[in-house]
């Protein structure tokens, strides 16, 4: 009898070292692992002058949607950002483009971001997106101008709180007549300022790596190794 008693608490601790080790493994895993969490979509509206061919500086406002989680872990790489940003252009724009017989808009643009995290506070960015062809719409009326695009992954080293700020904006224009031809061979490129500065995108969290539930499992384990009793839901093995 006390022999198969010893061999059902031997047996039970073997189980209870292979339980926790394997629960070990998980919390390691769900730690190296774990994504950050999913934010909120971001919508943003900054203010630009715009000058354009023929036309002149002419205020354009740009409302910029994106999704940027708001806690990354320290060393891992930000996931896929897409970025879409609607510029809401003038009748003046539209009749500037009506001049020159041009009957659709198409282009790219490329936005310029500043990135402030704990190891280096002035990161620039840059963020290329392709304009979504349009037809110009008739002498009067204004339209909505989207341009889409990605932004590149990063990998932050320091824990701490981070910033990314819209600081400027390029844009290269190929305005189309109806036969299919530029209206300018190669396009023109089109410079904006920032009347009222740069404009907070998104503030986040960078977020260090706990190991302290690793390092208590670890301590579990080594006293089940060691002959020590263990508490397991109100059960000692």
């Amino acid at each position: 009898m006390e022999n198969n008693s010893k061999r059902k608490r031997s047996r039970a601790k073997g189980l209870a070292i292979a339980a926790i080790g394997g629960l070990g493994v998980s919390l390691a895993g769900a730690i190296a692992t774990a994504g950050p969490a999913s934010a909120d979509p971001i919508k943003v509206d900054a203010n630009f002058n715009c000058t354009y061919p023929l036309i002149g500086a002419q205020p354009t406002p740009i409302t910029i949607e994106t999704d940027i989680p708001k806690s990354i872990p320290v060393g891992q790489q930000t996931p896929p950002i897409h970025i879409k940003a609607t510029a809401h252009l003038s009748a003046t724009v539209t009749n500037g483009l009506r001049a020159v017989k041009a009957t659709k808009l198409e282009g790219t643009a490329t936005s310029d971001e500043i990135v402030s995290v704990p190891e280096d506070p002035n990161l620039p960015v840059s963020i290329d997106v392709t304009m979504t062809p349009i037809d110009v719409p008739a002498a009067g009326q204004g339209f909505d101008l989207v341009t889409e695009g990605d932004a590149p992954t990063l990998t932050f080293s320091k824990a701490g709180p981070g910033k990314i700020s819209l600081t400027g904006l390029s844009q290269h224009i190929d305005p189309k007549k109806a036969d299919g031809t530029s209206v300018w061979a190669g396009g023109k490129d089109v410079a904006c300022t920032m009347p009222d500065g740069p404009k907070v995108l998104t503030e986040f969290q960078i977020t260090a790596i706990d190991v302290a539930v690793s390092g208590a499992v670890g301590d579990v384990a080594a006293r089940a190794r060691h002959g020590r009793r263990i508490d397991v839901g109100g059960v000692q093995l």
